[in-house]
């Protein structure tokens, strides 16, 4: 599972549950330790957890006698070729003896529009709780660790996961689970009309024009489900009081809906 840098710590690292292998963000100035070599002969005393000190992640990043490896990943609407260091098995003082797995991302570079000056994004520094791990394994999680905050946007600001106003025990259970619920089943929907959605406009400002893939919103999937239960309401007009005089020419525009919604 892929969590935050926040979750990576030493209370997350050393309660994880067996089976569960964790993916999480690492600062750039961490300090990591080689795993010690096994002793001659045993002795007394406590055993040795960590070795020689190693490169910090940011060390490790500059260092250009350690070559990049690159690995495609889809992101952003496209593939792209990522570039990324390993080092491991490594120890963090926080993990314990835990062996870890160190991975460094390398900036992506990115144009605002075609033929501006090309930027970069800051650079991720990884720790993996199996060694063992591919690069390409640890990346893919990563990357799509961001679908966990959309899902947290729309279920809290435009489903209303948590405004329910109740107090008693049941209820402060089961009204969010019955929104979560409602929403996976959206999310279901969604993937099974998308292609008919095309005659819904999107909107279009000076600074984003939608593409003919364009993941569609929440939002715009809400609107087009009012679209659909209210349209031909709007379209009827023969139950309103009577017409006045001389406006039988007025009709209303074929795109009246879509502005409305």
């Amino acid at each position: 599972c892929g969590v935050d840098g926040g979750y990576t710590n030493r209370t997350v690292l050393r309660g994880l549950p067996d089976g569960i292998i964790l993916i999480g963000r690492l600062r750039k100035d961490a300090k990591l330790f080689s795993i010690p070599p096994e002793p001659a002969t045993p002795g007394r005393g406590r055993r040795r957890l960590y070795g020689e000190r190693l490169s910090t992640p940011a060390e490790l990043l500059a260092d250009k006698t350690i070559p990049f490896k690159e690995v495609k990943a889809w992101a952003a609407g496209k593939e792209h070729d990522f570039k990324l260091k390993i080092m491991g098995p490594v120890r963090w003082q926080p993990a314990g003896g835990r062996s870890l797995l160190l991975v460094v991302i390398a900036p992506l570079g990115y144009r605002l529009r075609a033929g501006s000056a090309v930027l970069y994004r800051q650079p991720a520094f990884l720790l993996c709780t199996d060694p063992d791990r591919a690069p390409e394994d640890i990346l893919r999680p990563y990357i799509q660790r961001w679908e966990i905050e959309v899902n947290w946007r729309d279920e809290k600001t435009s489903l209303g996961v948590g405004q329910a106003q109740v107090r008693k025990p049941r209820p402060c259970v089961t009204a969010p689970a019955f929104l979560v619920a409602s929403y996976a089943l959206l999310l279901l929907a969604i993937d099974k009309v998308q292609p008919s959605m095309a005659d819904f406009p999107l909107p279009c400002t000076k600074w984003w024009r939608p593409g003919p893939d364009a993941r569609p919103s929440i939002d715009r999937v809400r609107s087009l489900f009012r679209y659909e239960l209210w349209g031909s309401s709007i379209r009827n007009l023969s139950g309103f009081a009577t017409k006045p005089p001389g406006s039988e020419a007025l009709e209303i525009p074929s795109h009246f809906p879509s502005a409305l919604f």
